[in-house]
């Protein structure tokens, strides 16, 4: 026998042929290799290795325990237990079949959760990866902490409206910070939507949108409250500016007059007199 056909043995040290030693497949490599140890030194290892498995999957008769599905239940390696086939996920094999997996759903859900905060950055890593092969789009990470007042605008408009506080501020740029109708700012502008379809029109101040919302955005009241202001603004004195004018009383203060109003006239009285029907004394 050449020397080249022969191996050395990690255990015994011996040089032995190429039949003394078994071969496994290696997956990270992708191809069938050597073993380092001969048959005979790893005989024991295989015996001790066998008798483990049967005392944890089988019972005193030789019968296997876990894999096995009795009158529709099965024993959970993790709880000891024996639950419904219900209670039990299943995988797929190699082979093709189904079959059902060896912990119950809340023991596996149990030992996922540990898994996953023992080793956070592969599971991050196993998401991402699950997320690309199922060609879902990354979730959103929104830059502002829970609790602040951006936090809580973003949600706000997120719920009410279906966008985000960086889509009202893509907005209010667009709009130079101005109602969309009136074109004032300096206020803060409020998101106007079509209660009908629920769309996103344009951001409007206070004022116009509350004017909106009480007319129910009705063209015919429009149209009609405009020739209303128009036909009465037209019988105003002229040099009369189109600012608000101060309440009757409010006049008469100023012109140092208020205790006229405190006088009632006597017809005004002669006239309740005759509605209560009490006579004046």
């Amino acid at each position: 026998m050449s020397t080249h056909e022969l191996y050395r043995c990690c255990r015994c040290k011996q040089e032995l042929p190429e039949e003394k030693f078994s071969w496994y497949f290696n997956k990270r490599r992708g191809k069938k290799l050597r073993r380092s140890a001969c048959k005979d030194c790893r005989r024991p290892d295989i015996a001790k290795a066998v008798r483990q498995w049967r005392r944890s999957h089988h019972d005193h008769a030789g019968k296997p325990v876990y894999c096995r599905v009795v009158d529709g239940k099965k024993r959970c390696t993790s709880c000891k237990e024996w639950l419904d086939v219900a209670q039990f996920g299943t995988h797929l094999t190699r082979i093709g079949r189904f079959r059902y997996n060896s912990r119950c759903r809340p023991c596996d859900s149990k030992h996922a959760t540990e898994w996953n905060r023992r080793n956070r950055e592969k599971h991050r890593l196993n998401q991402e990866a699950h997320r690309l092969a199922m060609g879902i789009k990354p979730q959103k990470k929104w830059p502002w902490k829970k609790g602040t007042r951006e936090y809580e605008q973003n949600k706000y408009y997120r719920m009410e409206y279906g966008i985000t506080l960086a889509d009202y501020n893509r907005m209010l740029v667009d709009q130079n910070g101005k109602c969309a109708i009136c074109k004032r700012s300096g206020e803060k502008l409020h998101v106007d939507h079509d209660h009908a379809t629920g769309k996103v029109r344009e951001l409007l101040c206070n004022s116009c949108n509350t004017a909106l919302g009480f007319l129910n955005e009705d063209v015919s009241r429009l149209s009609a409250m405009r020739k209303y202001i128009q036909k009465h603004k037209e019988n105003r004195p002229n040099g009369v500016e189109n600012r608000e004018m101060p309440p009757l009383w409010q006049r008469m203060a100023d012109e140092g007059s208020s205790s006229t109003l405190l006088e009632v006239p006597e017809p005004v009285l002669g006239q309740a007199e005759k509605l209560s029907g009490v006579p004046n004394q």
